[in-house]
């Protein structure tokens, strides 16, 4: 990284914008005289990193962890801006996402519709008695 201050340059630069746009094929291959910056890099990584969530949330998907999903798949949108400010940004998301996955990693709770044993487990305690006053009562 260059630095966080701005700096300064002539018209000179100026030049260059057009032998660098017709430099466009070479980005993203092993020529790429930026590609081997450290940001560079980081961005490549995130792009990988992205991808193998999104595998692994596609084949674990359920009605129960939509929710998360959705929310983890957002979280790449708040990564933005240059240097330092990205690389902050890059750092929160990765905090926040590690919780949420872990989360959608974890499988959901049963839900009981129904369980016959605990309708017999009331039957039972009920007293005969008890039954017998209902009916005489309706």
């Amino acid at each position: 990284m260059l630095g966080t201050k701005k700096r300064q340059f002539g018209s000179w630069l100026r030049a260059l914008f057009p032998l660098l746009a017709k430099l466009k094929f070479v980005r993203g291959t092993p020529f790429d005289p930026f590609g081997y910056l450290a940001e560079r890099k980081a961005e490549r990584w995130m792009i990988e990193h992205f991808e193998g969530v999104v595998d692994e949330l596609v084949t674990g998907l359920t009605r129960q962890n939509l929710p998360i999903a959705e929310r983890i798949v957002r979280l790449p949108g708040k990564v933005a801006g240059f240097g330092h400010i990205k690389s902050a940004a890059a750092a929160l998301m990765l905090e926040q996402e590690q919780p949420l996955l872990a989360e959608f990693r974890e499988p959901p709770a049963p839900i009981a519709i129904f369980d016959p044993a605990r309708v017999a487990k009331r039957s039972a305690n009920q007293a005969p008695a008890n039954r017998a006053k209902d009916w005489n009562a309706a």
